[in-house]
């Protein structure tokens, strides 16, 4: 038999290490295929919730700062109506003045006519006080603090006094220290009346009541 016989035999029967190497290879190669697609699949699943997460989270926040901005705005819009109240409020019962001033005050030189009574050696805060009490002015610890800051209200003599209703206290101040808003009462009591016609000419006359015309009687 000859060489080359004897090598066909061998390459027949033998197969190469090149042919078992390749037949080895691939299902090796086709696994590998197989798992690199598999990775790459799970990639793109995982990608696609993610990319859902982040837009949710997005969403949340532009949500969130839409709810910020509308309740500033609400705030804002509740703070200039009581804002707004307040001012309305404070011309109401005295003015702006009365606020700057640490209390409330009137504006104005007040209406109507009321007649009180200044006592003898009276304090700022004493004639304030009495004012309060007549509805001439709205605070009397605001009067009391003109009075002291102007040197002329030493001046306020003791006395019956015509005022308005509802002045400032600037205003009523000026009018106690103007001799033409005393409310001097002058009532003629004519020869031989007795106590009781006294008394009925003076409620009549002066305007005084007549526990007012009792008190006076019995001082």
């Amino acid at each position: 038999m000859s060489r080359e016989e004897d090598n066909g035999e061998a390459r027949r029967h033998f197969p190469s290490r090149r042919a078992d190497k390749n037949s080895v290879a691939e299902p090796s190669q086709r696994q590998d295929s197989a798992n690199l697609d598999s990775y790459w699949e799970g990639e793109s699943e995982a990608t696609v919730p993610s990319r859902s997460a982040v837009a949710g989270r997005s969403a949340r926040r532009k949500a969130r700062r839409k709810k910020r901005t509308i309740a500033a705005v609400v705030i804002l819009v509740v703070i200039g109506l009581i804002t707004g109240a307040s001012v309305i409020a404070a011309k109401e019962l005295g003015g702006i003045s009365g606020i700057i001033s640490g209390g409330e005050d009137y504006e104005g030189k007040g209406s109507g006519e009321v007649i009180i009574e200044i006592p003898e050696g009276a304090s700022g805060k004493t004639i304030g006080t009495i004012l309060e009490k007549e509805g001439v002015i709205a605070d009397a610890d605001v009067f009391a603090d003109i009075f002291k800051k102007n040197s002329l209200a030493q001046g306020v003599q003791a006395g019956r006094f015509r005022l308005h209703k509802r002045m400032s206290s600037r205003e009523a101040l000026a009018m106690l220290l103007d001799p033409t808003s005393k409310a001097d009462i002058k009532v003629t009591i004519p020869p031989g009346f007795t106590v009781k016609q006294i008394k009925t000419r003076l409620q009549e006359t002066a305007g005084i009541n007549a526990d007012q015309v009792a008190e006076a009687f019995a001082d």
